[in-house]
């Protein structure tokens, strides 16, 4: 699809999606909670609270 094609943009995206079920060990399970924990400490310390 170039620029210079008539159609450029009008033409319809299909957007796929896929599902995965995981089933982490107990070990697993205790990675990933700390990795998201991390990340959520991290977010809060670069982005700070608004005041209203």
């Amino acid at each position: 699809m170039l620029e210079s094609d008539p159609d450029f943009g009008t033409q319809k995206r299909v957007h796929k999606a896929y599902k995965y079920r995981i089933y982490p060990t107990k070990e697993q399970q205790q990675l990933i909670h700390q990795m998201f924990g991390s990340k959520r400490w991290i977010v809060s310390l670069c982005n700070p609270p608004f005041d209203t």
